[in-house]
């Protein structure tokens, strides 16, 4: 009977041991690790297995994020599943769920390396929402897979409402897998006792061509007037820039949208749209940045640069809407020849004639201006921004230095107060299409934000 049960026991360990060692491979299988949300997680990047919670500070009314990273180490994991909890203080104050947004990291492959730095392969680039913010539906990003030896990043985005308590809050992300026993990662939230503004301090001015947004989406051409089918969906970009603090300055034109004779314009429509995006009324997904406000208009006058009724009366209602401290003129871009500054010259002065207040911006140097007698019509310098601090080489060695070597070191004091700069294609050229340089006449112009 004794030797019965050694044998017995001795199964029973090895069984043990067998479990132990079976728990222990399928854990390892799946790591799941946290990171900063500014680094770029690669397809092959390696496990940082000392970093198993994420540790967030923030103010009021602020976003922050966190990436949560799953790796296959050996063998592939399918039905990966990410899940947050409430974030709780210890007074009993809450961040619910809802207020904390699940992306899954879409990747680009690269086939052209643009810097030293970079590399070919696959990239980090869209976020894919779990649910969408804007009409509560469920995407197909999760549940998603990952090969094995492959690393995929969840980006989690915490908002902290307007009304939060300051405090230090507590959480959790869970990882679920087929398979695989869940991973629980710990979330400590900071709130600081102070609260961000909900339109940003400092302005923009964003181009999203308007006319290209429906085709992306399969809904056709843009008309004149447009639908407004095709206007929901304009403003819906317009809005989700504004969810990022950002301004789309590229708007349909007002007579485009409600028409108008002998120079006056129907603001009807143009106001119904897009006003509560200036006023500070249009309400944002999950009641997120409340009264955020568009910080730029940029005036559509085609045809019309010289009316000055016309651009009087683009004046008049600004002003009457209270828009008017962000009504510009975006007079000419780049201008590179003679033509070029004498349109700049000729649609500045009927601006000026129309308004003296009424501001023009041009998108050159003052270097650039000055040397062709405008700069005294500019109202709104916007440089790129190299320009504003150039280095002393071109692009090749010995090459002349792009903008001038008046534009070599700081140039801030050699501007007006308000100035804005822009980053363009200079360096890469533009239509980037799928981490290549396109010559494509179809592709999308990526425009510089200012």
């Amino acid at each position: 009977m004794r030797e019965r049960k050694s044998v017995f026991a001795m199964a029973l360990a090895a069984l043990t041991l067998f479990v132990s060692l079976w728990s222990a491979g399928a854990a390892d299988a799946m790591t799941v690790w946290t990171e900063h949300a500014t680094v770029k997680i690669r397809r092959t990047t390696s496990p940082k297995t000392n970093q198993t919670a994420a540790v967030l500070k923030a103010a009021r009314n602020e976003f922050e994020a966190f990436q949560l990273v799953v790796t296959a180490n050996s063998g592939a994991l399918s039905g990966v599943d990410v899940n947050v909890s409430d974030l709780r203080d210890a007074h009993g104050n809450t961040i619910p769920a809802d207020q904390i947004m699940i992306y899954n990291q879409a990747y680009i492959n690269v086939a052209t390396v643009s810097t030293i730095q970079g590399a070919t392969g696959e990239w980090p680039d869209a976020l894919i929402p779990k649910k969408d913010a804007y009409f509560g539906e469920v995407r197909n990003a999760f549940p998603f897979s990952v090969a094995s030896g492959r690393s995929q990043p969840v980006w989690i985005e915490v908002y902290v409402p307007s009304t939060a308590a300051a405090g230090v809050y507590s959480g959790s992300a869970t990882v679920t897998a087929s398979g695989r026993s869940p991973v629980v990662v710990p979330i400590q939230l900071t709130v600081w006792n102070f609260t961000l503004p909900s339109t940003s301090t400092l302005k923009s001015a964003h181009s999203i061509d308007y006319h290209l947004v429906p085709l992306g989406h399969g809904l056709g051409s843009y008309g004149s007037p447009p639908s407004s089918s095709h206007l929901r969906l304009v403003k819906l970009y317009a809005k989700a820039n504004l969810l990022h603090r950002l301004t789309t300055n590229y708007l349909p034109a007002p007579q485009a949208m409600g028409g108008g004779s002998n120079s006056q314009i129907d603001w009807g429509p143009f106001d119904t749209t897009f006003g509560p995006l200036f006023d500070g009324t249009e309400p944002l997904p999950g009641g997120k940045l409340p009264g955020a406000k568009m910080t730029s208009y940029s005036m559509s006058f085609s045809g019309q640069d010289t009316n000055t009724t016309f651009l009087r009366g683009i004046a008049t209602h600004a002003k009457a809407k209270g828009w008017f401290d962000r009504l510009f003129q975006y007079t000419l871009d780049e201008p590179s020849t003679s033509a070029h500054w004498q349109t700049i010259r000729t649609r500045a002065n009927a601006l000026h004639q129309a308004d003296p207040e009424l501001r023009a911006g041009v998108t050159t140097s003052i270097q650039n201006a000055t040397s062709n007698n405008v700069a005294g019509l500019i109202d709104l310098f916007i440089p790129t921004v190299r320009f504003m601090d150039n280095k002393p080489y071109g692009r090749e060695p010995g090459g002349e230095v792009p903008g001038g070597a008046g534009t070599i070191g700081n140039q801030r004091n050699k501007y007006p107060q308000e100035t804005w700069w822009y980053q363009a294609c200079g360096s890469h050229g533009c239509g980037m299409v799928g981490g290549e340089c396109s010559t494509r006449r179809d592709t999308i112009s990526i425009g510089p934000p200012t």
